[in-house]
């Protein structure tokens, strides 16, 4: 497994977060900071050939996405994070679908 670290303050709103995990994430310069991008990008983490992340993943590897806690969870509140919580299971779907067993999980980390 896999594992890249965001801090809880990224679900602040959705720019926030765009901005900070295509860096995490290393997506191309084209990506286009929304939703639909952020799937098909971390849909095709386990194609590197594809070049749509720098972060990749081997055919059935989970991607640990951990959540550093320093706020006590205020995170869970904000549209961000319900966007963010949709869109995995919708990149966790079309894994399955396709056969494969990667899946991104998401964890949480206080400190």
């Amino acid at each position: 497994m896999k594992t890249i670290q965001v801090d809880e303050g990224i679900f602040k709103d959705d720019s926030i977060f765009h901005k900070q995990f295509a860096e995490i994430m290393g997506f191309p310069g084209f990506y286009g900071c929304n939703w639909d991008a952020w799937i098909d990008c971390m849909s095709s983490i386990r194609s590197p050939q594809e070049e749509m992340s720098k972060v990749t993943v081997g055919k059935s590897e989970l991607l640990e996405i951990e959540i550093l806690i320093k706020d006590g969870n205020s995170y869970y509140r904000t549209p961000t994070w319900g966007h963010f919580c949709s869109c995995v299971a919708a990149v966790n779907g079309r894994f399955a679908r396709s056969g494969s067993n990667t899946r991104l999980v998401v964890t949480e980390k206080i400190g």
